[in-house]
């Protein structure tokens, strides 16, 4: 149930050593006829997923190439053995942790497309790279190294449409600011700019590059983003900077100086200019150097994101659905926030990204398979799930209680943020799969139909 809402789910059957039940062994030359593997012993899923690889080409013509399957899991010793396998695999539950094995199970932001295999440090914050990545960014409250940037837009994309939660449920009013953008109304939130979920830029240096003026010099609206921003990334400066410092005054930003990574008044289609000048600030004035391929911009308009084609930055747009013509309505949300390179725009019908020029994957946010196809293979035992009945320590967490999870003890089956399949990852653009030691409470169990929905809504 849940897979089928990660993903694409190509079969509902489970396969493995464990099919029948309790049965683990290693998965070293397993046969599988699905994507859905239970019992393959820890430091031996590697082999069930290259399995799964080949009976995809096999049942249903599919060749994934390695560097665009994903596996999730967060053991260890489940991660490293994916090194030199041409796959990549990523940590996840990183924080926090009881011992070897998380608690809480994986968040948005551990499940990104970055190349390459990734554990949690030692003090059990999110991946950092250990071989292979393409880009060693990690989602931790410092810096990563190589430093990296994100730059945001303002309206639209850290905010929404002004007091519409009708059509943007999960956005916040804060009624006692005012916005004076498109209209005006009171300060809307987007997820993104609520700051309450993590994302890759959690780990970089962060700023604000718009064409309005955040309601003006002194405004409350201001010093919500300040805030709000500082909570996204590293901010180094409360102060804005730009053509529309005291007042609207926007102009093109082609040569435009900077003192401040919050940056207001630039025309569209000149933003790539202001990213530009405050990357060139944070090396004059902070010393910190970042290459272009670890800038990120995200815009819901596309005409600020194509003139970032050839300048050596990413960008990407966002609030891809719903939008009102040439703008968004919501704003950003945590699928659209990825370290994913090249320039991508939404498409025609509003869906979320597709690349546009230089990525490294051509893989979609969407709810069907990218070109070319992907696979995301997720460990079950604390990756979709979390420990059982535990909402004191993952509040985010759900439990339901008519549904037995064996595992770790057992009690009510308890889904992780990622196992409930309610945010979207890149993963929705992917076939998915299950990869786990244990035997997902047994044959024909409720556990096993929970995740059978869940995952396909995953991919």
């Amino acid at each position: 149930e849940k897979l089928g809402a990660i993903g694409t789910l190509v079969s509902s059957e489970w396969t493995g050593p464990s099919l029948y039940g309790e049965a683990r062994k290693s998965c070293s030359g397993v046969s599988v006829d699905s994507p859905l593997v239970v019992g393959c012993l820890d430091g031996t899923k590697q082999f069930a997923v290259a399995a799964v690889v080949d009976w995809l080409k096999e049942a249903h013509g599919v060749a994934i190439a390695g560097e665009n399957v994903w596996h999730f899991d967060d053991r260890e010793n489940n991660i490293l053995p994916f090194q030199g396998t041409g796959f990549n695999a990523r940590m996840v539950s990183c924080a926090p942790r009881a011992g070897s094995i998380g608690l809480c199970g994986a968040v948005p932001s551990e499940i990104v497309a970055e190349l390459g295999v990734a554990t949690c440090s030692a003090s059990a914050a999110p991946p950092t790279s250990v071989s292979g990545s393409q880009h060693n960014v990690q989602d931790a409250g410092v810096v990563a190294s190589p430093p990296c940037f994100c730059s945001f837009d303002l309206d639209r994309t850290l905010t929404g449409q002004q007091d519409d939660l009708q059509t943007c449920p999960d956005n916040q009013i804060l009624q006692s600011v005012v916005d004076t953008a498109y209209g005006g109304g009171d300060l809307t939130l987007s997820v993104i700019g609520q700051a309450q979920v993590e994302t890759f830029c959690k780990g970089c240096y962060v700023g604000i590059v718009t064409a309005g003026d955040a309601s003006g010099y002194k405004s409350k609206e201001r010093d919500v983003f300040v805030e709000k921003l500082g909570a996204i990334g590293t901010l180094v400066s409360s102060e804005w900077t730009g053509p529309s410092l005291y007042g609207e005054a926007r102009k093109s930003c082609s040569g435009v100086s900077v003192d401040s990574p919050l940056v207001v008044g630039c025309l569209d289609g000149t933003k790539q200019f202001a990213v530009a000048a405050v990357v060139d600030w944070l090396k004059e004035a902070h010393g910190v150097a970042i290459a272009g391929e670890n800038v990120w911009h995200f815009d819901d308009r596309e005409n600020n994101i194509l003139p970032f084609q050839g300048t050596g930055f990413n960008a990407r747009m966002v609030s891809c659905a719903p939008r009102a013509g040439s703008i968004g309505l919501c704003g950003a949300v945590p699928s659209e926030i990825v370290a994913e390179l090249g320039v991508a725009t939404c498409s025609a019908s509003a869906a979320p990204p597709t690349s546009v020029s230089g990525s490294q994957h051509n893989v979609q946010d969407a709810g069907v398979v990218a070109s070319p196809p992907c696979f995301c293979s997720f460990d079950l035992d604390r990756t979709l799930t979390g420990q059982q009945d535990d909402l004191q320590t993952c509040p985010d967490n759900q439990i339901l209680q008519s549904v037995v999870d064996t595992a770790y003890g057992g009690g009510d089956l308890t889904l992780s943020v990622i196992g409930q399949a309610q945010v979207e990852t890149f993963c929705k653009g992917c076939y998915v799969g299950i990869v786990t030691a244990g035997d997902a409470s047994g044959y024909k169990s409720k556990e096993r139909d929970v995740f059978v929905e869940k995952l396909g809504a995953i991919g």
